[in-house]
């Protein structure tokens, strides 16, 4: 599909890939993350064959895009190899915007990062289910059916530049995810295939937009099935293509609850299930009936009770 912007270069090698270090436990902010039931949208475009985008097991997904702090923690401890392009390009990152999306990673640099969290990109299918909800007709745009520019950060806003991530609280999911339109593209795996949106071979997908693109639904039907993503060589680099990270609720949960104390972190481990609510009551008292569960797992589904 025609781009609304142009890459800023491609890279050379390896930007921040990760070394054998183990993965940090501070980075694994449990209040950050959004947790998502079972569920899926479908998609009918006019006659054609019905696609189903779903998450078959629940996720915990980021709630805000990957911001420039958590990016530059990971380079510090990690303290990898860095493509020079993109060691200028994180060197001008002030204090001011720690807050902003982390951009200009590869799709293999954003992979990385990911998996150092425990955690992976979520795939198209499962990035259409968090922004279109599962309604009977899926959402339009993330925050429902109508379109609302002063709710997202895009080119009608004309700012020029991201926005803190989480800035439009009224943009969210309903599943309280953030900047699902807008701020900046958000790298993905597995594009969808139909006659409207296939990569060609050897592309890859962002999707939701930027401040750079202007405000488009989240899919259209009109000529066939289109979504909202653009076609990247995976080694692209851009100012407005960043991430966030998703992974599988019962795996992240058993392999990572154990570094949570749940006698010091008590209160806000009650306070993270009652923000998953009741969805969450299922899968958490299959762990904490586990032998050997962590303390911190029967904490989570009280607060999830809530």
């Amino acid at each position: 599909m025609s781009r609304a912007w142009a890459l800023a270069l491609l890279a050379a090698g390896a930007g921040c890939s990760p070394s054998a270090e183990a993965k940090s436990p501070e980075i694994l902010e449990i209040e950050r993350l959004a947790f998502v039931p079972t569920g899926q949208c479908v998609f009918w475009p006019g006659f054609g064959t019905r696609v189903v985008c779903a998450n078959a097991r629940p996720l915990l997904v980021d709630r805000f895009e990957v911001t420039r702090a958590d990016w530059r923690a990971w380079c510090e401890r990690a303290s990898p190899p860095q493509d020079p392009a993109f060691t200028a390009w994180l060197a001008a990152w002030g204090p001011e915007t720690s807050d902003w999306p982390a951009t200009f990673m590869t799709l293999a640099e954003a992979r990385a990062f990911a998996a150092w969290r425990g955690m992976r990109l979520p795939t198209a299918r499962e990035w259409m289910r968090l922004a279109c909800g599962t309604d009977e007709r899926p959402y339009d745009y993330p925050w429902g059916g109508a379109r609302r520019v002063s709710v997202a950060n895009t080119l009608e806003l004309e700012l020029g530049n991201p926005l803190p991530v989480g800035t439009f609280e009224q943009g969210r999911t309903s599943l309280s995810v953030y900047d699902m339109a807008g701020n900046v593209w958000e790298w993905v795996e597995d594009p969808i295939a139909t006659p409207s949106s296939e990569a060609p071979p050897g592309l890859a997908w962002a999707m939701g937009g930027s401040y750079l693109s202007n405000l488009r639904r989240l899919y259209d039907t009109r000529k066939g099935l289109a979504f909202l993503e653009e076609d990247l060589d995976p080694a692209a680099r851009s100012n407005d293509v960043g991430l966030r990270c998703c992974a599988d609720a019962a795996q992240f949960l058993w392999s990572h609850a154990g570094s949570w104390s749940a006698e010091r972190a008590r209160e806000k481990l009650l306070a993270v299930g009652a923000s998953w609510g009741r969805d969450a009551v299922p899968l958490l008292e299959e762990l904490a009936g586990r032998p050997g569960a962590p303390p911190s797992l029967p904490v989570l589904l009280d607060g999830a009770r809530r």
